[in-house]
């Protein structure tokens, strides 16, 4: 959807009758609801209710929603005496799908690999000194935590680790408009449009216009907006 018929939209949703009542706005605050709306967007997606299936990928509509937002990314780092703790977090990353790994033993030439399960910090060492969940290379099994911005991945000093993928959900790119200047008073650089396909867009706007709503004291349109953009979810 282009950034023009974006803004114009939002403020569609906000005007009374076109009454231009919200014709205050700033071009780049247009744009920063809109941002906000998106990423608010996506957290309740990927939050969800797997009971309810509308985990992140616990319906074909989810997946189908949201797969524009996944990345694979080869995390590159050193072998320690327990762990293969990997560099930072990519700069661009939301939420944590999967980490795949191939692993190899001093004695062996033959890598494999190995799946890999997210535990929190906490189960950690419950887990390294459970002698049937341990990491093990024979059974190729282990863990990973996060912790400061990195993934760490077990193992135990049974195994190296060769190489690390992980699989992540980064942060929706933020609209840019070469028509508008920024709020300290420079230029884009570059246009960006809304990446979602054009019924998320409409979906987010409404949750962009239920924003502003909230933000001026505009009850009836805040409860309509936001009634709109829960019913779509």
């Amino acid at each position: 959807m282009r950034n023009d018929l974006a803004r114009l939209k939002l403020k569609q949703r906000l005007n009374k009758l076109a009454s231009s009542d919200y014709q205050n706005l700033e071009c780049w605050q247009e744009l920063e609801v809109i941002n906000k709306a998106q990423l608010q967007w996506c957290r309740r997606q990927l939050h969800g209710s797997n009971q309810f299936q509308e985990g992140d990928e616990e319906s074909k509509k989810r997946i189908d929603d949201l797969n524009i937002l996944l990345e694979l990314k080869e995390l590159k780092s050193a072998n320690k005496q327990f762990y293969f703790e990997t560099e930072e977090l990519p700069s661009n990353y939301l939420e944590f799908k999967k980490v795949v790994v191939t692993a190899f033993r001093k004695d062996c030439n033959k890598k494999k690999r190995i799946n890999c399960y997210l535990v929190s910090e906490a189960d950690a060492e419950i887990i390294l000194g459970d002698y049937l969940r341990q990491p093990s290379f024979q059974w190729g099994e282990t863990i990973c935590t996060l912790f400061g911005n990195k993934v760490r991945i077990w193992t135990n000093e049974d195994f190296l680790i060769d190489k690390c993928e992980l699989s992540y959900y980064r942060l929706p790119k933020p609209l840019q408009d070469l028509t508008c200047i920024n709020y300290d008073g420079s230029s884009p650089l570059s246009e960006q449009t809304i990446e979602f396909k054009d019924d998320i867009a409409e979906i987010i706007i409404d949750e962009a216009a239920s924003i502003v709503a909230a933000d001026m004291g505009d009850a009836n349109n805040y409860q309509r907006l936001l009634q709109e953009s829960e019913k779509s979810n």
